[in-house]
């Protein structure tokens, strides 16, 4: 065998070999994201259970979400999201308690103001509280509005993401494919040739 098919075979179980480590990676990111949409959809659950029958404190409701797995910037979410659907009249069982819901998320905004942002500017953001006397009031769009870009900045990154690996398993076939194309290349059909009888010339 010549030099260049070895290549080729190394190449490809080179390239195997990274597409399972790839898909072990795409797996593990695929099952965080499952368990961790799963997680929150318990917590508004029992968040929208434990306001109907018991009204917790709000350190009762992070110790809920702690038994979840539900970080404390997923859990301001899913505040807003309820209070969403009481506004809306689609839990109109959680009518009664709207000021509940309204003070979990204040208390959210007082005690973690900037929680799960990023670190570089959560120290922009907490110096500006400590040198402004209204920071709280003055500082709430602004936060809002950095939550929202975070949120749709996330989003984009999960789209992103499955682009990416749906780029590099169509890559994988078309390398697999041409790998295989070399060691059996395509013979088209050779039509069976008739051999045309020449009548003999007459010789006079």
């Amino acid at each position: 065998m010549s030099i260049t098919p070895w290549i080729v075979i190394v190449g490809l179980i080179c390239v195997l070999i990274v597409a399972a480590l790839f898909l072990a990676w795409v797996l593990g990111a695929i099952l965080q994201d499952y368990f961790s949409i799963k997680w929150e959809k318990q917590f508004q659950e029992d968040l929208v259970l434990a306001v109907k029958n018991s009204q917790p404190t709000w350190n009762q409701i992070i110790q809920i979400a702690a038994s979840r797995n539900v970080k404390n910037e997923r859990v301001y979410w899913i505040l807003q999201r309820v209070l969403r659907e009481i506004l809306t009249g689609r839990n109109a069982d959680l009518v009664p308690h709207k000021g509940l819901v309204e003070d979990y998320i204040s208390k959210m905004k007082e005690a973690e103001p900037f929680e799960g942002m990023p670190k570089e500017i959560r120290i922009h953001l907490e110096r500006l509280r400590e040198q402004l006397p209204a920071a709280p009031q003055l500082m709430e769009p602004l936060t809002s509005q950095i939550r929202e870009l975070l949120s749709v900045n996330e989003r984009e990154q999960k789209q992103q993401k499955y682009y990416t690996v749906g780029g590099f398993f169509l890559g994988i076939v078309g390398f697999l494919f041409a790998g295989y194309a070399y060691f059996y290349p395509y013979q088209a059909a050779q039509p069976i040739s008739t051999q045309s009888t020449v009548a003999p010339e007459v010789t006079k």
